[in-house]
């Protein structure tokens, strides 16, 4: 069973019309000065799969100045392939103080995949497998934050500010093998690789749209 956090309908089209905070949990909004973020996970669609589910461990921001900020403990399991057309699920809400933010780190705990119907693996089965996690999703995904101008980072003021996780499950989910060959689909190999685009809810895009890589997190940071 999933445990999930709340999945929120949003637009990125219209996400500058936006008026409203995106929570889980928590209705007050940020005090006077301080900023309230939220990192919400969505996808894009994928015809290879019927399922691509991600466990989602610690959510933590890494500001210019002093130790992480951890968002959540567990940002709760997710089937990538429900987070289309505007869906996103909330991983994190958090109550920070507005500044330049480097980094994001996500700890990938688990990732299982079901092929779509009338594909099967090599061995003629179609049931769900476990993926191998990389050791360095395990102990932290780095999405380094970047505008298109200016030093390394991004500023997030005081107010709502969404910061998205696009986890594509086309570049996250790379298939070993082919349907249309005798030897079929052997595997999928699980390698992280994210973009993320920071938002500003109360009206406007806030700055760029950030695209980073993905890379493991060093243990001695």
């Amino acid at each position: 069973m999933f445990r999930r956090f709340s999945t929120t309908i949003l637009p990125l089209a219209a996400i500058a019309a936006v008026s409203v905070v995106v929570g889980c949990g928590d209705d007050s909004g940020p005090q006077d000065g301080t900023a309230r973020v939220t990192v919400a996970l969505t996808d894009a669609p994928n015809p290879m799969f019927a399922e691509a589910s991600v466990e989602i461990g610690a959510v933590s921001l890494i500001p210019a100045d002093g130790p992480p900020i951890v968002l959540a403990d567990a940002g709760g399991t997710h089937d990538l392939l429900m987070l289309q057309n505007g869906v996103m699920a909330d991983l994190a809400t958090q109550v920070i103080e507005p500044g330049r933010y480097l980094q994001l780190r996500l700890e990938v705990l688990s990732a299982s995949v079901t092929l779509a119907e009338g594909l099967t693996w090599s061995d003629g089965t179609t049931d769900s497998r476990d993926l191998i996690v990389p050791s360095g999703a395990q102990s932290g995904i780095k999405v380094n934050l970047r505008a298109a101008e200016g030093p390394a980072g991004v500023e997030i003021s005081s107010g709502e500010t969404i910061l998205v996780v696009d986890m594509d499950v086309s570049q996250n989910f790379k298939i070993q093998g082919s349907a249309d060959t005798p030897a079929g689909i052997r595997d999928v190999r699980f390698t992280p690789l994210l973009r993320a685009t920071l938002m500003d809810v109360a009206g406007s895009i806030s700055g760029t749209v950030t695209y980073t890589s993905a890379t493991p997190a060093d243990a001695t940071e």
